[in-house]
């Protein structure tokens, strides 16, 4: 048996380490909840003690940390240097901001402090409100004992259900601290005790990326022989306190990848294919999912069974990481003797999303998302066959919400070279690589996941990644080690019955004969919808040419060290971050500074050139309005007046190579020009 694999080059896995050895320098006893570090006191803010965040702020502490993180990083030696997150600066930003990260995980505690807390406040108002019916003044007592019970599960310690909000059990699995034999970032369901019974109230935590669908809007759970329904959620509040903190997304219907920065008006085409962006791909209305209640079901119906059975459409989408402003992702190119096989990327830490997009069998796809009350939290429907049957109430001023949830994995997009037309084919490449990955390098089930991209309808793609703590690092060695894909082919070709070195089929020669696929091959308890779609056949001929294949690495990602990160870390819009793409990938000299504040002249250009004093704007829409251009004149004939050079790239009016070869004094000359879009 071979031991348990951990990606020591893991950002979140190495992060959390030292946030541990931050812990131990300041000496703080936190000891049992998290109540005894905020103040939760009457109308409180919830924020840490003021003496705790004394101890924490401890400047012998931070110094003795850094001390000792070096030399644990000394210990991994040029491993972790390679890492293209990692750089010089990395172990001192993250002990100066370890407080903060702290304060962060603490969201999660409070958000469900403040929800039950709210919801006792709402109930003790109905009971004692003698208009209202005897009827709601009962649901009303029974609704402020369930959020006086969440609120002892929260503060109070001992009991059976202390593990869940154990102070230190709580920031390992928030990612403060390590935790390997708990669920990361967990999303929380409350489940009331049943009456009359002897049960305790309790909080069931679920992993995220497992959490989006079993605890999705009105999806039952069956929790010690009782049934449940999710039909509460917590959503965080905009800043006006009047609606969900809405998100959006663009989506990239060919490869998966999802585009989620602040300016996405701007994004027009994929930013890792280049294809065009199409509206049905947008999200305007995410909410995160966070943590929800359920309520005891007395009875099911046969088609809200069948819906469960169906299940959602959820979607996954991924971004892999940037490091100034370049794809931190690894490329590589599978080849045989009759030409490509398969194109593979990898990128630690990539960021990865999955949307729940509606029920799987709703009439209109079109449509996503779930209705929610915004007031209570509680998911409700328009749905008139929901509301007939009596699964929901009809809700006339709910909107309309489609959760999410994400985190950082490390992560290998797969893409066949090969026509993958036929329906089962990449399900059953899904099947055989996942399984033969797991039996190479001896990982359990849950230590590796795929999903399908861009979607389970359209699969160009296979979305491999990492979903333990701190990752296995077997993902890497697909293309680090020439012959690990190999040997994943050959255990997967065996998994499937056939022998690797004469493709014979000795299928019908295993237990009772396996025709397209059986529990010992392809077929496990994950992959249940797609049984009638997976034949071991239809891979065969692949993994035999991945089997004979070599790999080719493309360009190495880029380091933590590269001077033109910093520069892309401060831009304030991508028009900024497409002029400097412009001068890394003609070859120009890079700026001094970004966002160089000149401060006699009260005046910041975007990019400030040392060397001749060169001031360069660029200027976006927000430009063009006559105020704005007024001011911008002002300031600029200053700057040009105390002898300054002034370079304005407009986002419409100016040619910008153009304007960039005619400045060779600033910018230098091209060593590339062909094939750059500008």
């Amino acid at each position: 048996v071979q031991p348990p694999r951990i990606e020591l080059a893991n950002e979140a896995l190495l992060r959390a380490h030292i946030q541990a050895i931050w812990l131990g320098e300041t000496g703080v006893d936190f000891k049992n909840t998290l109540a005894d570090i905020l103040d939760v006191a009457e109308n409180s803010s919830l924020q840490i003690r003021e003496e705790i965040q004394k101890q924490l702020s401890n400047p012998d502490a931070t110094l003795g940390t850094i001390r000792k993180a070096n030399v644990l990083v000394e210990a991994m030696g040029d491993e972790l240097r390679k890492a293209a997150w990692f750089s010089d600066c990395w172990i001192q930003d993250t002990v100066l901001n370890a407080v903060n990260s702290l304060d962060k995980a603490c969201n999660r505690w409070r958000e469900l402090y403040m929800a039950a807390v709210k919801q006792r406040t709402i109930q003790n108002l109905i009971i004692g409100n003698h208009g209202r019916s005897e009827l709601d003044r009962r649901l009303a007592k029974s609704l402020r004992q369930q959020a006086e019970a969440q609120i002892e599960l929260l503060t109070k310690p001992g009991g059976p259900v202390e593990g869940d909000f154990y102070i230190y059990r709580y920031f390992a699995s928030e990612g403060f601290l390590p935790g390997y034999s708990f669920p990361r970032l967990p999303v929380s369901a409350f489940i009331p005790a049943r009456r009359g019974s002897t049960g305790e109230h309790e909080y069931l935590n679920r992993p995220r990326f497992l959490a989006i669908s079993e605890f999705g809007p009105n999806a039952i759970i069956y929790h010690e022989g009782a049934r449940y329904r999710i039909n509460r959620t917590n959503v965080t509040l905009d800043a006006a306190g009047l609606g969900p903190a809405f998100r959006q997304m663009k989506t990239c219907g060919e490869c998966g990848h999802g585009h989620n920065e602040q300016d996405l008006a701007q994004v027009h085409n994929c930013g890792r294919c280049g294809t065009p962006l199409e509206v049905a791909n947008e999200y305007q209305n995410l909410v995160r999912m966070q943590n929800v209640s359920a309520r005891r079901l007395e009875r099911i119906t046969s088609d809200e069974e069948e819906r469960q059975r169906q299940g959602y459409d959820v979607r996954a989408y991924f971004a892999f990481p940037k490091v100034g402003g370049v794809s931190a992702s690894q490329r590589a190119l599978v080849t045989d003797a009759l030409g490509s096989v398969a194109n593979l990327e990898y990128g630690d830490s990539a960021t990865l999303w999955r949307v729940n997009l509606g029920w799987s069998r709703r009439q209109n796809t079109t449509e996503h998302g779930f209705f929610l009350d915004i007031e209570k939290g509680e998911w409700v429907s328009r749905d008139q066959v929901e509301v007939e049957e009596g699964i929901v109430a009809a809700k006339p001023n709910a909107r309309r919400v489609i959760p999410y949830v994400d985190d950082t994995k490390n992560a290998l997009v797969f893409t066949p070279s090969v026509p993958t037309d036929n329906e089962g084919f990449m399900p059953s490449l899904d099947a055989a690589l996942r399984r033969g990955i797991q039996h190479v390098f001896q990982l359990e089930a849950s230590e590796i996941a795929v999903d399908s991209l861009p979607s389970r309808d359209r699969r160009n793609h296979l979305l491999l990644y990492e979903s333990t703590e701190g990752g296995a690092g077997v993902l890497k060695q697909l293309l680090e080690d020439k012959k690990a894909l190999s040997r994943v082919a050959r255990a997967a070709l065996e998994l499937c019955h056939f022998d690797p070195d004469t493709g014979e089929d000795g299928g019908m020669n295993h237990k009772d004969g396996c025709e397209a696929g059986c529990y010992d091959c392809l077929l496990d308890f994950r992959n249940q919808s797609d049984h009638a779609r997976i034949d071991r056949k239809l891979v065969a001929p692949f993994l035999m040419r991945i089997l004979n294949a070599q790999i080719e690495l493309g360009d190495t990602p880029p380091t933590g060290n590269n001077p033109w990160n910093a520069l892309y870390m401060v831009c304030d819009s991508q028009l900024e971050k497409k002029f400097l793409d412009l001068l890394r990938q003609h070859g120009f000299q890079r700026p001094t500074h970004a966002q160089y504040l000149i401060e006699e002249k009260y005046s910041k250009p975007d990019f400030y050139y040392q060397e001749g004093s060169v001031c360069v704007f660029i200027d976006g829409p927000p430009h063009d309005t006559p105020k704005k251009t007024e001011d911008d004149l002002k300031v600029r004939q200053k700057l040009v007046f105390d002898g300054y050079t002034v370079l304005v790239f407009h986002h419409q009016k100016t040619d910008w190579l153009s304007l960039v070869q005619a400045n060779p004094q600033v910018f230098g000359t091209a060593f590339k020009v062909e094939g750059v879009k500008v």
